[in-house]
């Protein structure tokens, strides 16, 4: 509320894992600019079935599914997240504020006036409750051009794959859990050309050597590169895969921590690639899975089915369209004059 006072907003704009908005939004309504919501995970909002957001639990088909889902949600919630939701409470009480109406992830959404998920409907599970203040926009992706590899020219022309492998920009500090065992299964192939990128580390954090067919750099654009590739291998970040299955790419995903359970199991759920359930795969569960997603059409069928939900949404339009329509709205509300109520007579 200070910095507010030196700086009057119209708009406060908050991701996902950003807590510190909610003693501002559950306060007085009146008393602070509108808000927004922009996912950075998958929707963390109530599902249909019942299952809790983080283990990466796929639909349920049958009522016995969902009364365990309901089961592994009360004992997730035990386990993980009771704790730091009381203590959240206890601040926000001395705070003066509401408690939480939801789980704490689940609070960071429903508390906005708008709810902004950069991504398409048909990648997210039914959910519980309509919110009508829930936009999808679209992939969010890199601005500007990056120089494309020349190798990438010479590959495209010589009929091979081109594979992108990345952990992230979280995920990186060990880059022999995921781009080491991608160059050990494809570095032996001729027809395949592997792009790594180590998401800012230096290349020579990358263990072991680099194969021939293997070019490695801190950052490549990936609005530029996508569109050339065949296969991503990734430790399944939601930015990595949400742009990816924009361009119709299959993907092959790794990784138990933070959402990338969550985003796995979406990945299978819509059947564009293939979650391998583990931090450290090993060579052979990275060949065995890129071999698969090559052969089988399926998977860069349905990834192009959902590139083209997501092309058909532009996040440059659709983000600041509904931001000035959520701050207008509110303006008129706070200009309009308060009803005069006659007295009874």
């Amino acid at each position: 509320m200070s910095i507010l006072e030196e700086f009057p907003s119209d708009v406060v704009i908050h991701d996902t894992a950003f807590s510190g908005v909610l003693p501002l939004l559950l306060g007085p309504r009146s008393s602070r600019p509108a808000s927004v919501y922009l996912g950075v995970l998958g929707l963390p909002l109530q599902r249909e079935d019942g299952a809790p957001f983080g283990p990466g639990l796929l639909p349920a088909t049958s009522e016995e599914q969902r009364k365990q889902y309901r089961e592994i949600a009360q004992q997730f919630d035990e386990a993980v997240t009771h704790a730091v939701e009381e203590m959240a409470n206890e601040v926000l009480q001395n705070l003066g504020t509401r408690e939480l109406p939801a789980p704490l992830l689940e609070s960071v959404a429903l508390v906005a006036d708008l709810i902004l998920q950069p991504c398409v409907p048909s990648f997210e599970y039914p959910l519980r409750e309509v919110h009508e203040n829930l936009h999808f926009i679209g992939a969010l992706l890199p601005e500007g051009a990056g120089a494309l590899p020349p190798q990438l020219a010479e590959a495209k022309k010589a009929g091979r794959k081109v594979v992108l492998v990345s952990q992230g920009t979280i995920a990186n500090g060990d880059l022999g859990q995921l781009v080491s065992p991608t160059i050990q299964a494809l570095g032996d192939r001729d027809d395949v050309l592997i792009l790594v990128t180590t998401g800012g580390k230096p290349v020579e954090n990358i263990p072991g050597p680099l194969s021939k067919n293997t070019v490695a750099e801190p950052f490549l654009n990936f609005r530029e590169i996508l569109p050339h590739v065949d296969a991503v291998v990734t430790f399944g970040g939601y930015g990595t895969v949400t742009q990816s299955l924009s361009f119709g790419v299959p993907i092959i995903a790794a990784g138990l921590l933070e959402d990338k359970p969550e985003n796995g199991a979406r990945i299978a759920w819509t059947g564009s690639g293939i979650y391998l359930h583990t931090d450290n795969p090993t060579a052979e569960e990275v060949r065995e899975a890129v071999e698969k997603v090559f052969a089988e059409p399926s998977y860069r069928s349905n990834a192009k089915k959902l590139a083209e939900e997501f092309a058909a949404l532009d996040p440059s339009r659709e983000l600041p369209r509904l931001i000035e329509a959520l701050v207008s709205d509110r303006q008129a509300h706070a200009a309009s004059p308060a009803p005069v109520l006659e007295a009874a007579r």
